[in-house]
C-alpha cells in the first residue's frame, strides 16, 4: 500500500508541475499588438519612441494577464509594461541611443493566469528598432506637434511603413 501511495504522489506531483508551466503562442489573433506610437522629446531633448500596446483581454478565455512586457532580445531581459489605464493599454519607452547603431530588437508578451505565454510580434519574429524607424517615427510625429505641446500621438495607420512593421495584422 505504502509504494502506490508514494507512486500516486510521484505522478500527481509530475502533472501538476507538468501543468503549471504553460505554454507559449505566437500572437495571431490580435491578443496582444502595437497599437500606437508616441514621438516624444524628453525635458532634457532626448528623443523617444513610445509603444502603446493593446491587449484584447477576451481573448485569453477565463485566463487573467498577470504581466505584459517586452523582451530585450539582446540581453533576454524581460521587462514589465506600465498600464496606461483601464485594462488593456501598456506602454514602453524607447530612447534613441547617443551614439550607437545598436537601437534594439525586441518582442511584447503577455502572461497569463493560467501560465501560457503570447508573444508579438506572431510567428516568433521580433521588431528590430533601427535608425531608419525613428527618423519615420520623428517625421510623422513632427506633423502632430503644435505648438502648446508636442506630445501627441501618432496613430499607426499614418504610415504604411510602421504598420507594415508594428501591426503587420492591422488589429485594433
Amino acid at each position: 500500500m505504502r509504494k502506490i501511495n508514494i507512486y500516486l504522489l510521484l505522478v500527481s506531483t509530475l502533472l501538476l508541475t507538468m501543468t503549471s508551466f504553460g505554454a507559449e503562442y505566437a500572437a495571431q489573433h490580435c491578443e496582444i499588438f502595437v497599437d500606437k506610437i508616441e514621438a516624444r522629446y524628453s525635458g532634457h531633448g532626448n528623443f523617444k519612441i513610445n509603444f502603446l500596446v493593446k491587449t484584447i483581454n477576451e481573448r485569453f478565455g477565463e485566463a487573467k494577464i498577470i504581466e505584459v512586457g517586452v523582451l530585450d532580445i539582446l540581453t533576454h531581459e524581460k521587462h514589465p509594461l506600465e498600464l496606461l489605464g483601464g485594462d488593456n493599454y501598456w506602454r514602453f519607452e524607447m530612447y534613441k541611443p547617443y551614439q550607437s547603431s545598436n537601437y534594439g530588437t525586441i518582442s511584447f508578451y503577455v502572461t497569463t493566469s493560467d501560465g501560457d505565454t503570447f508573444w508579438f510580434p506572431g510567428d516568433y519574429q521580433n521588431i528590430n528598432v533601427t535608425q531608419d524607424m525613428y527618423d519615420l517615427v520623428e517625421k510623422i510625429g513632427s506633423q502632430y506637434w503644435g505648438a502648446t505641446s508636442i506630445q501627441t500621438q501618432v496613430p499607426l495607420v499614418q504610415s504604411s511603413e510602421l504598420l507594415s512593421i508594428l501591426n503587420p495584422a492591422a488589429c485594433y
